[in-house]
């Protein structure tokens, strides 16, 4: 077996060597050029993934079956060297925006006797004109996602899931613990609430991106959230040829760790077929706005240990423009959001009883598993799973985009669209029923509400830190994992650890005897697994508190650096040996 392990490896670096042999071969031979173009590339599990990591190979989108690209033409050697296949969607993409559409194949030739178009997926398809305005010129029916601009794997967490995305069951995640304040929550959930902001938000006539009425509606919700005594702001941004629109953005400061971030947010705008005059958008989504409306109007009578945040996003119509510019400036900026719960069009039933799908990509997979344990432990609602890179119709894309975990949920769309009011002027306020969107919010609170964790006593550890070693022979290697913690602010017997190889849930408790020092060592760990740790505080009567923030073991100690600290501090030399 190790020696398997050694030949495997020693493949892997004799191929990663070819690769960057070969690019400096061509940078040899052959004078750089300008010209770029947009391909696509085929998921293959034999492939050398480490080519896709290569600045000359930009990824712009992931999706089940293939990466979508742009690369000089020079580079596109690498990839063949790789192992890959891929098409050449468009040669000449200089000053182009190019756009997904949803168009399943009985409209596809309607679609291309509009502009320019490429099959990617079953129901997917690359859309681009000379004009940039894809959203004017598009029919109503079609749902839009514009390509973004930056690559997405120089900075993503998640490592590339390169072959076929398999169907999942759903795992009840361990640890979950049930929270009379969450029960509290949810009880105080309000269909006429909800109604009254749905009936407000459709008289505004439309809420077309670039309207007037669009705009007065997103003053409506920034006001709202202002009165519920949430912190409110705009986010501008500007969008397709000359136009302007804000996201809402209401803060509730964590009270334990106010950087670590929950999210639950809404697109606001509305489309129909007459959109500047009448776009109703009841269901789409009217409904996922008024849901967090609720959110920011009960939430902001509780504190909780990290900050969470309503957000109700614009021009999500046009192409997910809002949410874009929200999550690329969040990753820029470093904000550290734990999860995303994006709710959208979850008012209507086409049969009883319906359910909520709940639809992630693979690295998101944990939060949809954490979503239906928390539902199935404070609502009735039904849930249905779904792993999709493919699905990126709405505002959850741009986080998967740019790293983070997110999810949506949305009234049962496995087979279609199955409002037939969907982007009409006929989404309107009676097509919809009251008692799901109820439960759906409720679900949505309860779920926020746990990631974002009620302020529990003793207060929560802060501070968690880790810092790991590897520790190599000539046959083995193993790791150890140095954990540090700030002393609670209130009396306290002892902490417990937790750990767990799948982040953000399935916690299994390390000690079995209360630690009573402010700091842990875990010693040999497989060097090759990621481990994900959080510490509790236990008072004298035996109560726990929330777990703290979660840690990875992503600090690998040089041996320059471990040498360093030891003869810095005899507490690293004591920690680890």
């Amino acid at each position: 077996m190790k020696n398997k392990n050694i030949k495997l490896y020693t493949v892997k670096l004799f191929s990663t060597i070819s690769i960057l042999l070969l690019l400096f071969g061509i940078y040899l031979l052959f004078p750089l050029s300008t010209d770029v173009v947009l391909i696509k590339i085929h998921r293959q599990r034999d492939a050398d993934s480490t080519v896709l990591y290569s600045p000359e190979i930009k990824i712009v989108q992931e999706l089940n079956s293939c990466f979508i690209s742009y690369v000089k033409t020079e580079f596109s050697h690498m990839l063949s060297h790789a192992g890959y296949s891929f098409e050449v969607l468009d040669e000449e993409t200089r000053g182009k925006s190019y756009y997904l559409v949803h168009c399943p194949f009985q409209q596809r030739n309607a679609l291309a006797s509009l502009g320019n178009v490429k099959q990617i997926e079953e129901n997917i398809v690359l859309f681009w004109t000379d004009r940039e305005d894809a959203r004017q010129i598009l029919p109503a029916s079609f749902r839009i996602v514009r390509l973004p601009d930056e690559s997405l794997y120089s900075f993503k967490r998640k490592s590339l899931n390169l072959g076929e995305i398999l169907p999942t069951s759903i795992r009840l995640p361990s640890g979950l613990r049930t929270n009379p304040v969450i029960s509290e929550i949810i009880k105080r959930v309000s269909g006429q609430n909800l109604t009254n902001y749905i009936q407000t938000l459709q008289n505004f006539q439309t809420r077309y991106a670039s309207t007037a009425n669009c705009e007065l509606s997103g003053t409506f919700i920034h006001d709202f959230f202002i009165q519920s005594g949430i912190q409110t702001e705009y986010d501008s941004f500007s969008f397709s040829t000359n136009n302007t629109s804000r996201n809402i953005i209401g803060t509730l400061q964590g009270t334990v760790d106010p950087t670590q971030v929950v999210i639950i947010c809404a697109h606001y705008d509305s489309f129909s077929n007459q959109s500047l005059t009448l776009a109703p958008g009841a269901d789409d989504n009217a409904s996922g706005t008024a849901a967090v409306m609720e959110a920011a109007r009960i939430f902001s009578d509780y504190s909780f240990d990290f900050t969470v945040k309503f957000i109700c996003f614009s021009a999500e119509e046009w192409g997910l423009f809002g949410s874009e510019n929200y999550a690329l400036n969040a990753r820029q900026q470093g904000e550290e959001i734990i999860a995303l719960i994006n709710l959208d069009m979850i008012g209507y039933t086409d049969i009883l009883p319906e359910d909520l799908d709940i639809i992630s990509n693979p690295a998101s997979e944990w939060l949809a598993d954490r979503f239906f344990s928390v539902t199935l432990f404070y609502t009735p609602l039904n849930i249905k799973k779904i792993i999709s890179s493919s699905f990126i119709w709405s505002d959850h894309s741009p986080f998967w985009d740019n790293g983070y975990n997110a999810i949506i949920g949305i009234e049962d769309i496995n087979v279609g669209y199955t409002n037939p009011y969907f982007h009409t002027i006929y989404d309107t306020i009676d097509t919809l029923n009251f008692d799901f969107i109820t439960d759906v919010v409720k679900a949505s609170l309860a779920s926020a509400a746990d990631l974002a964790q009620p302020v529990s006593s003793p207060r929560t550890p802060t501070g968690l830190n880790s810092r790991s070693q590897i520790v190599s022979s000539l046959f083995t290697s193993r790791k150890s994992v140095c954990l540090t913690w700030d002393t609670n602010q209130d009396s306290v017997a002892g902490y417990n650890i937790y750990k767990t190889i799948t982040s953000h849930t399935d916690y299994q408790k390390l000690n079995a005897d209360l630690i009573t020092q402010t700091e842990y060592v875990e010693r040999n760990l497989d060097p090759d697994t990621s481990y994900y740790y959080v510490v509790t505080a236990i008072d004298s009567q035996g109560n726990e508190s929330n777990y703290s923030k979660e840690v990875k073991d992503n600090r690998e100690i040089s041996s320059e650096e471990y040498e360093k600290d030891k003869r810095n501090s005899g507490n690293q030399e004591r920690l680890f040996q």
